[in-house]
């Protein structure tokens, strides 16, 4: 079966990948169906999205992004159509119409292979994250009739994209789904890049980059690109919370004017796909778009490519569907549990809910005894690394139920104001007016374990059986 057949069959193509909120939270699994009425000429994509273990919201599916046109940067939704379907079994497809121009046209081919009796897990990807699939289908394995089809793909222009859209709500928190990049200047001021003036340096391509654009980060390592004055990139591999290199890749960067816009685009090799883990085939680049610098990716036009992501005929969609259980079920709530992380986001992967935390709570032995005497006029304090960068928080619990949270973070030191009460030997912190987030604390042999809510999130800052907070080790202890 070709990849037109597919596509023209009763059951159409089936693609699974993560799906995410508007604020980037990981939120479930999605199961999208695209089918094409030749008779119509019509193109058809659903979408149902799993959340808690429940495919529902049958829909058009539709996502945020900024692609660049003859007019600019505009709006995308990421829907696209069937031009043709050729004799050959091969596919052209017409990307969205923005302002008047379809913002991409592809031509497609592929046929299917038979997985029955393989893996399911070893065949469902997602291309922006690094994601084991067991935890949603386990080891169960394809039907008989169950094809698979890896497509390969070519764009006829260059296509120009960056990960913006709505989701964006401030663009100075770096740790935010707002797509902006942080600037470390090591003999300057470092923060979130307003502009491209300043980003391109004289590297020697050793020790620690004195000025490099943030790729991303996680508890481990962080990554750095160094754009070199004379056309060559340096791409760093730092230890978290450290001027430690462990590793540096050179490429090379070169600056285009396209539709008017300046974009420095990093080639990305296959050295490098393989040491970030990246799946997709564009090439990186930074812009300056709404008084913010932007990363974004470019798919090369005229390239024959090969698609990240299988798609699926009726009988293997079945069986994922058949198979699937919502992310996180089965995680054994262990004393040392943490509520899995997306790096990629900066959001929780899943979500626990302050019952989930009593278990936790319970498997530590039960939290110390506490009153509100034993915490008022006291200070706390924990370190920790987070998204690539070392940071601190020390908070003072003053006797009227107030408090100071004083924060050292990549985006720099600030104070914050909140409140504290102590219930049920779990102490409650409040931060924000109003209120954006609350942690509550079990203190065990002297150091607490935190579940948080947070309005970032979507929490509803309600103590109960809803999954939408997190735990952590945070590890605030009593300072002397």
């Amino acid at each position: 079966m070709s990849a037109a057949e597919l596509l023209s069959s009763e059951g159409g193509s089936n693609g699974f990948k993560l799906a995410l909120t508007s604020d980037g939270n990981y939120e479930g699994f999605e199961a999208r169906t695209t089918t094409y009425d030749a008779d119509t000429g019509t193109t058809q994509v659903e979408a149902d999205v799993g959340i808690d273990g429940t495919l529902t919201e049958r829909s058009q599916n539709t996502e945020n992004g900024l692609v660049l046109v003859a007019s600019g940067w505009s709006e995308y939704d990421g829907t696209g159509s069937v031009t043709a379907i050729h004799e050959d079994g091969s596919i052209d497809w017409q990307g969205q119409t923005v302002e008047g121009e379809a913002y991409f046209n592809q031509h497609s081919s592929g046929n299917g292979i038979d997985v029955s009796g393989q893996a399911i897990a070893d065949y469902l990807v997602d291309e922006r994250v690094d994601y084991d699939f067991t935890g949603l289908v386990g080891d169960a394995v394809f039907s008989e009739g169950a094809l698979a089809f890896l497509t390969t793909y070519s764009f006829s222009d260059d296509v120009y994209r960056i990960g913006e859209g709505d989701s964006c709500t401030d663009p100075t928190d770096y740790n935010s789904f707002c797509n902006a990049v942080y600037h470390f200047i090591a003999d300057g001021v470092s923060g979130i890049a307003t502009s491209m003036e300043g980003v391109i340096g004289a590297g020697v391509g050793t020790g620690l980059p004195f000025n490099a654009l943030r790729l991303y980060g996680d508890t481990e390592t962080a990554t750095w690109v160094e754009l070199v004055d004379g056309g060559t990139a340096n791409v760093y591999t730092i230890v978290t919370g450290t001027d430690t290199v462990v590793g540096v890749i050179n490429t090379t960067w070169e600056e285009r004017v396209v539709e008017g816009k300046t974009l420095y685009v990093v080639a990305m090799t296959e050295v490098l796909r393989a040491e970030l883990n990246l799946r997709d085939h564009t090439d990186l680049f930074y812009t300056e778009y709404d008084g913010f610098v932007r990363v974004g990716g470019v798919a090369p036009g005229s390239q024959a490519l090969t698609a990240a992501q299988y798609s699926f005929n009726d009988f293997a969609a079945q069986d994922v569907l058949d198979n699937f259980s919502a992310p996180g079920e089965g995680i054994a709530l262990s004393c040392d549990y943490e509520t899995p992380w997306d790096d990629v986001t900066g959001h929780p992967a899943v979500f626990n809910s302050y019952a989930d935390f009593l278990l936790v709570v319970a498997a530590c032995g039960g939290e110390d005894t506490i009153t509100t005497a034993d915490i008022a006029g006291t200070t706390w304090a924990y370190s920790a690394v987070f998204q690539g960068f070392a940071e601190t928080e020390v908070i003072v619990f003053d006797a009227d139920g107030t408090l100071i949270a004083s924060e050292v973070t990549a985006g720099g030191t600030g104070d914050n104001l909140g409140t504290w009460s102590v219930s049920n030997n779990i102490v409650a912190v409040q931060m924000g007016s109003p209120i954006g987030y609350i942690d509550y604390w079990a203190i065990i042999d002297g150091k607490a374990i935190t579940y948080s809510e947070e309005v970032q999130h979507g929490s509803d800052l309600v103590l109960d059986g809803t999954a939408d907070g997190h735990i952590w080790q945070s590890g605030y202890v009593q300072q002397p």
